[in-house]
């Protein structure tokens, strides 16, 4: 997909978001807290829904310095 969005290659990112997506979302399941109840918990869970819906934005508008911080803030 960054090669894609490098390229700006807005049909090739549409075509492979919602599997990028998919995935990210199995990840979250997999990394989701079992106690909903921590508030640390879910602060965490916000703020990496907060980056996803980020990214998902910035993948639809081809937006390569979004994509990019947001890889960023996921990383910090």
């Amino acid at each position: 997909m960054e090669q894609a969005g490098r390229m700006r290659d807005a049909g090739r990112l549409s075509a492979e978001t919602p599997v990028f997506l998919q995935g990210l979302r199995a990840v979250i399941e997999k990394i989701k807290p079992k106690d909903e109840d921590s508030e640390a918990e879910d602060e965490d869970q916000a703020y990496l829904c907060e980056k996803l819906r980020a990214m998902q934005a910035a993948y639809a508008t081809a937006d390569l310095a979004g994509r990019l911080l947001c890889m960023d803030s996921l990383k910090e």
